[in-house]
């Protein structure tokens, strides 16, 4: 049986989060003062490491960066969009 379960993540260049192997990131967001990504996965499953980066609108990143990352969410600030997140995923 499947849950959606969150995970904290950091905004930071590289942040390492374990999750069940096959997890499904469905949402990328803020609650409270703290960011979270939130995933479908199989309780039971194998646990995986996975590799995020967070990078806010404007930042420069190398043309390897869009060979190596896959986008997956994107998250406006409430603030009136001062800040702009956009969350990757290091592939594997």
């Amino acid at each position: 049986m499947k849950a959606v379960y969150k995970y904290e993540i950091q905004i930071t260049d590289d942040d390492y989060i374990q999750m069940p192997k096959g997890a499904k990131i469905i949402k990328f967001g803020k609650q409270g003062n703290e960011y979270y990504v939130w995933a479908i996965v199989d309780p039971q499953a194998n646990i995986e490491m996975r590799i995020f980066h967070i990078v806010g609108t404007g930042n420069p990143l190398n043309d390897s960066f869009w060979v190596t990352h896959k986008h997956i969410d994107s998250w406006i600030e409430s603030d009136g969009g001062q800040f702009v997140w956009h969350l990757f995923e290091f592939l594997r």
